[in-house]
């Protein structure tokens, strides 16, 4: 998703609004976005190398290799933490 266009994909957040592009008028913070697959996912994984993982495509980029499937940097288990984007910060976005 590219920035400043204000259209994002979401998914996690009930089936309302899963997969069905959404507008906003304010930009969606990048560490919010899948840096693989551009979705805001609910819950995210945030990477030692500091790209973000929605959680379906970290579980595909585990099962090939503990590195970063984008700049091929270790990402060990326990440097990585997990985030949720609630629905009711979500909700509080224009």
């Amino acid at each position: 998703m590219a920035q400043g266009t204000g259209r994002y994909t979401l998914i996690g957040f009930g089936e309302d609004l899963d997969l069905r592009p959404l507008f906003f008028v304010e930009d969606i913070q990048e560490a919010r976005i899948c840096s693989v697959c551009g979705v805001v996912p609910k819950k995210n994984a945030f990477l030692p190398c500091r790209h973000v993982l929605c959680e379906a495509c970290y579980e595909q980029c585990v099962q090939i290799s503990d590195h970063c499937v984008l700049d091929g940097e270790a990402c060990p288990t326990p440097e990585l933490h997990w985030r949720e984007f609630s629905l009711e910060s979500l909700m509080k976005r224009r």
